[in-house]
């Protein structure tokens, strides 16, 4: 994991690999070039892995943020551990006591993912990725009661 430098090369290769990549992260993530770049120049923080990034927004410094997970290889899946020493990092460096999580209603792939780092289910939310009628459910993971 690593701070990730958005340059248009950085940006240019993330948009070839989510353009690439079967499943919800290229629909979701990858409609055009130029809705992956504002979604990264519109978050906080980006982590690059090797199998994917993580982008940070809806930052309320000390209390929550949101993270929105994207991988192009099945790695995201098996190594689990880099997540979570991402999210625990948004805790001791970020202070952040929530983060919360949307992933596509029905997909149970991810939702396997985001329960085996942590997150617990929280509600549903209607249409919230605006392509289709796509609804998200939220989870949100608690580092700290407050």
């Amino acid at each position: 994991m690593r701070y990730a430098t958005l340059t248009e090369e950085y940006i240019d290769k993330l948009w070839l690999h989510i353009k690439q990549a079967r499943g919800i992260f290229g629909s979701l993530e990858g409609r055009s070039r130029e809705t992956l770049k504002q979604s990264l120049l519109s978050s906080y923080i980006v982590l690059d892995f090797p199998f994917g990034y993580a982008r940070f927004d809806e930052w309320i410094p000390g209390e929550q943020c949101s993270v929105h997970f994207a991988g192009w290889s099945p790695d995201i899946f098996r190594k689990k551990g880099e997540l979570l020493i991402a999210l625990n990092h948004m805790y001791s460096h970020h202070g952040m006591k929530r983060v919360y999580a949307r992933i596509p209603t029905g997909s149970k792939a991810l939702k396997h993912l985001v329960e085996s780092l942590g997150f617990h289910y929280e509600g549903t939310e209607p249409n919230y990725y605006r392509v289709g009628c796509v609804h998200a459910d939220r989870y949100v993971i608690v580092f700290e009661e407050g």
